[in-house]
């Protein structure tokens, strides 16, 4: 014969906890796990071949409308949070990119000089207007060769009477 459970004086009776809905066909997956708070220590019921004792067990239980709401909440301050990581990710990204290009602007730029191994810079020449030859030379005066050589226009074969 079944006798109907009782709790024991002090005994949790499940009362405050949320109801667990078990799968009609099989049994749930159960893991036992034993917490400080509960010690686990066997109980002798009236019965020699009956023995009980405290467990704790992760089971599936049915949320609250008011448990819902909550996660909803926390999954909207999580998402946001998300938002605001990428947003601050791609402005990251784009900075780093900008200083990339320009690093690989400036390396281009050393490759060019390399390979042409000529640059371009701003040198202090003369121009000589030699009349009797009537030609117009400018020279770097760091090397003192020709630069550039032409005859003179018309307007520069006049001499500055002043």
């Amino acid at each position: 014969m079944t006798e109907a459970w009782e709790p024991k004086e002090g005994e949790d009776t499940g009362a405050n906890t949320p109801e667990v809905q078990e799968p009609a066909t099989e049994e749930p997956a159960t893991t036992p796990v034993e917490t400080e708070d509960a010690p686990v220590e066997a109980e002798e019921a009236p019965e020699d071949n009956i023995q009980t004792k405290k467990t704790k067990e992760s089971l599936k239980c049915q949320l609250s409308d008011k448990e819902i709401l909550e996660l909803g909440k926390q999954s909207a301050r999580v998402g946001s949070a998300i938002r605001q990581k990428e947003s601050e990710l791609q402005a990251v990204k784009s900075q780093f990119k900008a200083e990339l290009d320009k690093l690989v602007a400036e390396r281009n730029e050393l490759e060019t000089k390399i390979n042409a191994g000529w640059e371009f810079r701003t040198v202090d020449c003369e121009i000589i207007k030699d009349f009797r030859e009537n030609i117009l030379r400018v020279v770097r005066l760091d090397t003192f060769d020709t630069v550039r050589e032409r005859t003179l226009t018309a307007e520069e074969r006049q001499h500055n009477l002043i």
